[in-house]
């Protein structure tokens, strides 16, 4: 299987020149019941083929990622087409042998249609191309024998018409074993075969440039569905544009779009779409209008939420927050694609709501940083003046009361030798008639001696020498008993008898 897929044969099914190298669904369809494939290996080829289209535009892959829930989806329902398909053809094996008991011809074209398909199968997994051809050569000679006995053998037609289209390109015989294989199936009341083998003719006469009859097969097929495929529709809306029927598949392909936002992708790939300023500008308002439904989304629950009417501390206004989270939004989002937009609009929303919420405690918190540091700065800043001004008060305190109780000794002190002492000049060693110094001292405390003249209680005196005059402030008078200032004597020893 992987050698087959891997092989040029499979590359061209997958991505016909015909239709410029874009890949579409359709190319993959009868691959599934020939081939007997799996669920996991239709999911990875059609994940395969639409990521090589993406990338044919310069999309990213992770698109992709977005899609893969509508890719296992598709793949589900192509098996589910599949297996109905080997159903029918098992059933109708069975119904043209119980028919050709009575003729050999018969017989033999029913077996030579059941060799035919797996030598089909077996030139899609050649590992050459003689033994692709010869297998391929076989499987059409056999359809066309099966054909002259049996000509209403409407899979046989089907086969051999698939085989012309994908595999020797030759269109004409498509279109004629297709359109063949159409009407016998409905004449046979087999109408989803029918619709099949029309979808089939639509693209053979899309790669003739018949643009008209495959919009007129594709019409076909969606009449008479009640709900069709969007598969059907899409391959309509295509014709019709490619075909100038521009308003019609413009209208078309917008309904498609926003149902399966996977064919927005594919329709940016496709060149009957995208080289139509209609179809571009009508997939651009599509993209807007999701834009414009998420903010919508996003600003009702914004009014809903408890952070929008709740007065938050410093003048933080939320709306203005909430505003700046959806403006960066708003830029992230117009570059996002449209597949990312449709699928998680829910998620996109709560995003916003849930970044609004964050910026806004953010700020509360940031504030709440900055308060909290300032104040531990001026608490700080205090604490050091309340502790030296503690400091200061409690010397001042305690020089105070060590003066105090200085002073409060030497008083007593002073009052101890005054009563020892009471006529003296001096508080001890002085002379008994000296009692005016020792009223200027009582009046003078414990001043010290200035170099200057002093006024004490009684008498103007000089402390000093009296090199020191010409700072006195008063005049120094004579003694009492002296009426002139007299000229100093020098003092001479008494004479003690």
């Amino acid at each position: 299987m992987s050698e087959g897929l891997a092989g040029s044969q499979i590359r061209s099914i997958f991505f016909p020149r015909r239709k410029q190298h874009v890949f579409h669904r359709l190319n993959l369809e009868y691959l599934i019941p020939l081939k007997s494939m799996r669920r996991g290996s239709v999911h990875l080829l059609l994940e395969t083929g639409l990521r090589t289209n993406l990338r044919t535009v310069g999309g990213s892959d992770e698109v992709i990622y977005s899609l893969r829930p509508q890719i296992d989806g598709m793949a589900g329902q192509l098996l589910q087409q599949g297996s109905r398909l080997v159903r029918e053809l098992e059933q109708l094996r069975r119904q043209l042998l119980a028919g050709s008991r009575e003729s050999f011809a018969t017989y033999r074209a029913g077996v030579e249609a059941g060799l035919a398909s797996r030598k089909l199968a077996d030139a899609l997994d050649a590992a050459t191309h003689q033994h692709f051809f010869h297998h391929l050569l076989s499987a059409e000679h056999m359809l066309k024998d099966v054909l002259q006995v049996n000509h209403r053998d409407y899979r046989a037609h089907f086969e051999l018409g698939w085989i012309y289209l994908n595999l020797l390109e030759n269109l004409p015989l498509a279109e004629f074993h297709l359109e063949q294989s159409a009407r016998y199936a409905r004449l046979e009341d087999n109408l989803v075969f029918a619709r099949f083998a029309l979808r089939h003719l639509g693209d053979a006469c899309y790669c003739q440039q018949k643009f008209g009859k495959a919009t007129e097969t594709a019409l076909q097929v969606l009449h008479g569905q009640e709900q069709p495929e969007l598969e059907h529709r899409y391959e309509c809306a295509r014709y019709m544009a490619v075909g100038g029927e521009l308003a019609s598949a413009t209208r078309r392909l917008a309904g498609i779009v926003t149902k399966a936002p996977l064919y927005y992708m594919q329709a940016q790939v496709e060149r009957d779409f995208t080289r139509h300023d209609a179809i571009r500008q009508m997939l651009q308002d599509l993209r807007q209008a999701r834009v414009t439904r998420i903010r919508h989304t996003v600003h009702t629950s914004w009014q809903n939420h408890r952070l929008a009417g709740l007065i938050l501390p410093d003048r933080i206004d939320p709306h203005a927050l909430f505003r700046r989270t959806m403006e960066k939004h708003l830029r992230v989002m117009s570059h996002l694609p449209y597949v990312t937009l449709a699928q998680r609009e829910q998620q996109i929303a709560s995003l916003m709501l849930e970044d609004s919420r964050k910026l806004i405690m953010q700020e509360v918190s940031a504030r709440s940083r900055a308060y909290e540091y300032r104040s531990e700065r001026r608490h700080r800043r205090w604490v050091w003046v309340n502790k030296t001004g503690a400091v200061l008060l409690h010397g001042a305190a305690i020089l105070l009361l060590s003066c105090a109780m200085f002073f409060a000794a030497r008083y007593v002190a002073d009052l101890a030798g005054m009563g020892n002492f009471a006529r003296a000049a001096k508080r001890l060693g002085v002379l008994a008639n000296q009692c005016d110094d020792f009223f200027n001292k009582v009046a003078e405390w414990d001043e010290f001696a200035f170099p200057k003249i002093q006024k004490g209680a009684t008498d103007t005196i000089a402390l000093c020498a009296p090199a020191v005059f010409f700072k006195q402030k008063h005049r120094v008078l004579p003694p009492r008993l002296v009426r002139a200032a007299q000229s100093i004597k020098h003092p001479a020893e008494a004479d003690i008898d």
